[in-house]
């Protein structure tokens, strides 16, 4: 028991109500819907923390006094000063031990730490709380509803991003094919062009190739009936006779 007791003595006690829990920090953009008048909306809320200067240690020894005096004397020196100079205003008589001491002391144990953490304390601040409750509660429903509207349109606009970057695509695509299809009509008109030159120099070639036979078949002809002609005007019989005196001449040659 001793032991915890000097170990809950040198701990440090610092008090957070209700209130300083569930508070709200961004109370002053908050709109409260349907309010009677404009920017209406919830009180500003308690502080984040317990102020410092609040703080004790012991339940009822201010923590200013140990962080001023423990810089010079020590981490234990205000510690030390305390309780020595208890004892010494004990020793002394300066303190006399008697009914009213006990109680004094009994009071401020009391008081320090069950009193103002535990009973009057809550006890006060429980209309608050509730209040404070109720404020965050219908704020936090009206974030939640809010947030939920913002998300949504931060959604469609993502679906809008998505659709652009997709139509940008379209119209790539489209491009694309645009360019392919002048390609191809390109090369499809290359292609009647050569197609019908390759007409007009297949028709000229027939025509001279035409033109080539009918003049052979018309000197084949005219060759065929000036020979003719010419073997109908002479005789066979002188013919024959120059032939044997040639074919004699050939033989005395040889």
């Amino acid at each position: 028991m001793l032991t915890r007791a000097v170990r809950y003595s040198l701990s440090k006690r610092t008090y957070a109500f209700a209130g300083q829990v569930n508070r709200m920090d961004d109370w002053e953009s908050f709109k409260m819907p349907g309010a009677p008048y404009a920017d209406a909306g919830p009180l500003p809320p308690p502080p984040a923390k317990a102020d410092s200067k609040g703080d004790t240690r012991m339940t009822f020894l201010p923590e200013s006094y140990f962080t001023e005096y423990g810089s010079k004397a020590g981490h234990c020196g205000p510690y030390m000063l305390f309780w020595g100079g208890l004892l010494t205003g004990i020793s002394k008589e300066w303190i006399v031990l008697g009914p009213e001491t006990a109680m004094a002391m009994g009071m401020a144990v009391f008081v320090g730490y069950q009193l103002i953490p535990n009973m009057a304390g809550p006890f006060v601040d429980r209309e608050d709380t509730i209040q404070l409750e109720l404020r965050n509660s219908h704020v936090k429903t009206w974030k939640d509803y809010k947030i939920s509207l913002v998300k949504s349109e931060i959604d469609g606009i993502n679906r809008l991003k998505e659709q652009t970057a997709g139509l940008s695509m379209v119209q790539e695509q489209r491009k694309n094919n645009l360019a392919l299809a002048l390609e191809a009509e390109h090369l499809n008109r290359k292609a009647d062009l050569v197609s019908a030159i390759k007409k007009r120099l297949d028709y000229q070639v027939a025509v001279n190739n035409a033109e080539r036979d009918a003049m052979s078949k018309h000197m084949i002809a005219w060759i065929d009936r000036e020979v003719n002609e010419a073997i109908a005007k002479r005789s066979s019989k002188d013919d024959l006779n120059a032939a044997i005196a040639q074919l004699k001449s050939m033989a005395k040659s040889s």
